[in-house]
């Protein structure tokens, strides 16, 4: 990797830990580090970008403390994440990171409030972070091509893992026979509220 793209790839990862610290949504710099970056190198860029502002929400919640977070993101859905904390642990957070519709700085406040440690919550936000990271860096390199009115094979290929990706809570639904804490549609709604 020559140099200007090792600083690319240092300046999405930092972007996209800045947008994560103001909860603000980090897709359109994954897209942009597939785009500048290739899609494993944007994906990589992505991918810390992610697990950065992941950890860095998990480790604010943890100094507000469990009362200040209840406040912010309601008692009955904290109670119910901590209950599948108990119950499944880091895999709690690997699907709340893989679901598409979750903010990732309230889930990153949330798990924060509950009794997983740091290393089930990181190595849980890690894994969750590879499908969306992937599935947007993939079709952010296909789009200098697309623009230019040369699809390329990224574009198929990131289409296909964003439509994976979507369907992630779905699956999980349809897995667990349930509505379970990551799909109740009165959940999504108060959780999207900034």
């Amino acid at each position: 990797m020559d140099v200007p793209a090792a600083a690319w790839l240092l300046l999405l990862a930092a972007a996209e830990l800045a947008a994560a610290l103001r909860g603000l949504a980090a897709w359109p710099l994954a897209l942009a580090a597939g785009a500048l970056l290739g899609p494993a190198a944007g994906s990589a860029a992505a991918a810390a970008g992610a697990v950065g502002g992941a950890a860095a929400a998990f480790g604010r919640a943890r100094r507000l403390g469990p009362a200040r977070v209840a406040r912010r993101v309601g008692a009955g859905r904290l109670s119910a994440l901590e209950r599948e904390v108990a119950r499944s642990g880091w895999r709690a957070v690997l699907l709340a990171r893989l679901h598409p519709f979750l903010p990732a700085h309230r889930l990153g406040l949330a798990f924060g409030a509950t009794r997983v440690g740091w290393r089930a919550y990181l190595a849980g936000s890690a894994l969750g972070c590879l499908l969306p990271c992937t599935a947007l860096a993939v079709s952010g390199s296909a789009l200098p091509g697309l623009a230019a009115g040369r699809p390329s094979p990224s574009a198929w290929v990131g289409s296909a893992l964003l439509a994976l990706w979507l369907l992630v809570p779905a699956a999980r639904k349809a897995a667990a026979g349930r509505s379970g804490f990551l799909i109740d549609e009165t959940d999504r709604s108060s959780l999207s509220e900034r």
